[in-house]
């Protein structure tokens, strides 16, 4: 049996439409593509991007990382607000959308962070940062 999904008369499908639309197509992502991707027809990715059909919370965090973005942008293009409830969590599932380049990154930071909290936890003065300007030391973006 095949599963039908909402079929929405509502502005909201309309908003989550446009916006799922934009992000496959600056994913330089083709209907079909993404349709290969998530197991469904490039028929219902133009329904979804049209606001005729409703895609259920997962499919659409499917789609969303197919596309290479991250949940948590999408939900605040739709104006959802952000709930963490475990923070391990949300960063395991962050970590997994990263490449390589920017694993390497999130491990130094991370391990930078462990390393000076464990100075706090131990009562020993944390190291004197390498930056000797008063300049703020910028982390390249993920």
């Amino acid at each position: 049996m095949k599963k039908r999904w909402a079929n929405p008369k509502d502005e909201q499908s309309k908003k989550e439409g446009n916006i799922l639309r934009n992000i496959r197509t600056s994913a330089d992502m083709t209907m079909r593509e993404l349709a290969v991707h998530l197991g469904i027809s490039h028929t219902a990715i133009s329904q979804v991007e049209h606001g005729k059909l409703a895609l259920p919370r997962y499919r659409q965090e499917q789609w969303v990382t197919a596309c290479g973005y991250a949940v948590d942008g999408y939900d605040k293009l739709l104006g959802r607000r952000l709930t963490i409830i475990n923070y391990k969590d949300e960063l395991i599932s962050m970590l997994k959308n990263l490449d390589q380049e920017s694993m390497e990154l999130a491990y130094k930071v991370i391990k930078r962070f462990s390393e000076n909290l464990d100075f706090k936890n131990n009562g020993i003065e944390m190291p004197k940062s390498e930056n000797t300007s008063d300049e703020p030391i910028c982390i390249k973006a993920l």
